[in-house]
């Protein structure tokens, strides 16, 4: 904060008063904040939010396959989050206390070095992502990677804007509630 202000003042100069077109230009969020924040409104099915973030993304000049990059690692992380909760083997309950996950979920999971990259990070953050991930069925991620392949092939191939793109991506993620319908809007893109 101490820093964005000294950039602020030294920006505006003798200006007796900050516009807001100045605080936008100096003091903009970064790019790793702004795609968190659309990945968190999503895992909290969020649609005005994450419709909201991706049209700021956009006007921020983050290119779209950034943006589709980070959707496809998140619906990974959470696809892999929620096939671990479906192995009986490590006891993960979506509501189990933060302090239970850490002590005897979290271990064994460790144990197998294929998740070493996933499951790095603070316990709690951890045990949040497994949180999120159980919000959402095998299948319906499953779906969401098929979603993203096919935003991405939209644009690198087609004439259509990546504002609607994203937003088309945004709205099929989202207000599916299940299995057939996503199917449905998953042919539907064809």
């Amino acid at each position: 904060v101490v820093m964005e202000t000294e950039k602020l003042a030294l920006y505006v100069g003798e200006a007796k008063q900050i516009t807001m077109d100045a605080l936008n230009t100096v003091v903009g969020r970064t790019r790793q904040e702004a795609l968190f924040e659309l990945t968190q409104a999503i895992g909290e099915r969020d649609l005005d939010k994450a419709l909201l973030i991706v049209g700021r993304l956009q006007e921020n000049n983050i290119h779209g396959l950034a943006i589709l990059a980070t959707l496809r690692n998140f619906t990974r992380t959470l696809l892999l989050f929620r096939a671990l909760q479906e192995q009986e083997q490590y006891g993960i309950r979506p509501n189990m206390p933060p302090k239970l996950f850490q002590q005897q979920c979290l271990p064994a999971l460790k144990q197998n070095e294929r998740w070493k990259k996933e499951l790095s990070g603070h316990p709690y953050a951890i045990n949040m992502k497994f949180k999120t991930a159980s919000a959402f069925s095998l299948t319906a991620l499953q779906a969401w990677l098929r979603l993203i392949l096919a935003a991405e092939m939209r644009l690198k191939g087609s004439p259509i804007d990546a504002d609607t793109v994203l937003q088309h991506l945004i709205l099929s993620m989202l207000t599916t509630t299940n299995k057939g319908n996503l199917q449905n809007r998953y042919g539907a893109l064809h």
